[in-house]
């Protein structure tokens, strides 16, 4: 994933995200079907100390092109422990 790591895996750890290591393979429903696509998670935390917001990026990479196809993203409101 030489493309990722040096694009958009760069551009979102620069906003402060922190990603996974490596991408996994994954099935995704798409609207032309199902493909076969590269996952990386990335992850990012807000400064507050009780019940943070976590924020959350994931890059779907067609793993014949190496380019991101889609970005998913969501949050998870108050993170408590």
């Amino acid at each position: 994933m030489r493309r990722l790591r040096l694009a958009s895996k760069e551009k979102i750890s620069a906003a402060g995200f922190v990603c996974d290591r490596d991408a996994r393979l994954s099935h995704v429903d798409t609207e032309s079907g199902v493909q076969v696509l590269k996952q990386l998670e990335c992850a990012k935390t807000s400064q507050e100390l009780f019940c943070p917001q976590i924020r959350n990026v994931v890059l779907n990479v067609d793993p014949n092109t190496e380019t991101v196809v889609w970005v998913g993203k969501y949050i998870t409101q108050h993170g408590c422990f």
